[in-house]
């Protein structure tokens, strides 16, 4: 795979500057390859995300970089570049040319996959070894599931949809088209349902579904529970990390994403286009707003009812935390001051 430099720049909306007619077969980290001393990279785009103002660039093996608009030009001689608003953004786009998620253009299925007789496979589609379909299950065309990938009964997997090794897809779980689900993904597992009675618990019996919108991205070892009445429910264009637990009945809106460690205790629901931070716990029975980020290791305990950025246990906007935790680290001087006062009063007459 080959483009040139220009028809890079057109692709993503990015000025020129340098040679239009450069091959590109790749992205890099440009730094990396620079300390390591390494050869190669003439065909390799890189990108920055801060202005360069150190010339270490220039000794560089790879000849393109991906970068700011800077007030004065400021771009040095010798090199090529791409001018863009979201460096980052534009990277992320090309590297997306050259890596894009896998997709079956002729049927592979490994001799080793388990296929129930009554499940619907929709050419072209790859499955691979030791993979296990269930009864009147449905996979898409173009979908791809690796080595040990277990698809449950009565599931469906959209179009598109790429399943990494390990992952478990359990009854009725409807994946949308162009999911990615990473290594050891759960979905639709038991969620946590139990009464307390007596010094015992009584098991609720987890019968609902989940569903995932299109274009999701779930990532390794997460678990999301399916729910136990109704729908435990991924809307379209959601990432979640690894490694983060979504209980029976939450529902994540469209675009948001959540980060590695949170957990969402059952009925959360999430806004649209909102962003959780790392290790982020919800109580459950809570409901966040459309556009709300909540920093990591916040801990909300009641509804958020108003976009913004949100910080702290319990959670509150920012700024707010902010000032509380500067005036918590004045309090022993002014307990200090509160006592020595207190013991000129006594002595007064």
């Amino acid at each position: 795979m080959e483009w040139t430099l220009g028809e890079i720049a057109e692709q993503i909306g990015a000025e020129l500057h340098g040679d239009a007619g450069l091959a590109i077969r790749g992205v890099c980290d440009w730094r990396w390859i620079r300390e390591k001393g390494l050869s190669g990279g003439e065909d390799l785009l890189g990108w920055e995300a801060r202005p360069l103002t150190d010339g270490s660039f220039l000794d560089s093996a790879v000849q393109a970089l991906i970068v700011p608009r800077l007030p004065d030009g400021g771009l040095r001689e010798g090199k090529s570049y791409l001018v863009s608003q979201d460096p980052r953004y534009a990277f992320a786009e090309v590297a997306g040319r050259f890596h894009p998620l896998p997709r079956a253009t002729e049927t592979r299925i490994h001799e080793t996959a388990v296929i129930d007789e009554s499940a619907i496979i929709e050419e072209p589609v790859q499955i691979g070894a030791r993979c296990v379909i269930g009864a009147r299950s449905r996979i898409g065309r173009g979908c791809v599931l690796e080595a040990q990938v277990h698809v449950g009964v009565d599931c469906v997997i959209g179009e598109d949809s790429v399943l990494e090794p390990f992952v478990v897809v359990l009854e009725g779980t409807r994946v949308g088209r162009r999911n990615h689900l990473g290594t050891g993904a759960k979905i639709g597992v038991t969620g946590f349902g139990n009464v307390p009675r007596d010094g015992r618990f009584l098991r609720i019996p987890q019968v609902g579904i989940v569903i995932t919108g299109d274009d999701v991205q779930i990532g390794a070892h997460t678990c999301v529970d399916r729910a136990a009445l109704g729908e435990t429910r991924i809307e379209e264009g959601v990432r979640v990390d690894n490694l983060v637990q979504i209980a029976h009945n939450c529902r994540v809106g469209a675009h948001s994403g959540i980060a590695a460690l949170a957990g969402l205790a059952g009925s959360t629901d999430i806004g649209e286009q909102c962003m959780i931070g790392g290790q982020v716990g919800f109580r459950g029975h809570q409901t966040i707003c459309a556009r709300v980020a909540l920093m990591g290791q916040s801990g909300p305990v009641s509804n958020i009812t108003e976009p913004g950025i949100y910080f702290g246990t319990p959670a509150r906007p920012v700024k707010e935390t902010h000032r509380i935790t500067v005036a918590l680290a004045r309090l022993p001087r002014l307990l200090r001051r509160v006592r020595a006062l207190e013991a000129r009063l006594e002595q007064d007459p």
